[in-house]
């Protein structure tokens, strides 16, 4: 099992159960450039545990391992994960 197997990310989703920003942070709130993460799949992963296991990543800063910095444009890329994941 993968994540893409229970969940879908998509930018500016208003209907998602959490949001991620760009730095990795889950958060509750919505704002226009979060990416929302939706639970397709209730029944293997709650959504508040899967908020909350997002936090626990982001806090431990394991979060950090998967970011990398591009220090040529100055923003933060995705290196490890992916949606197929």
């Amino acid at each position: 099992m993968t994540l893409a197997d229970v969940m879908t990310i998509k930018l500016n989703d208003k209907s998602a159960d959490f949001w991620i920003d760009r730095k990795g942070e889950p958060s509750e709130n919505y704002k226009f450039d979060y990416h929302g993460v939706t639970i397709t799949d209730t029944d293997k992963l709650y959504p508040k545990y899967a908020y909350y296991l997002m936090q626990h990543l982001y806090t431990s800063k394991r979060i950090s391992k998967i970011l990398e910095t591009d220090e040529k444009f100055s923003t933060k890329h995705l290196k490890l994960i992916r949606i197929a994941d």
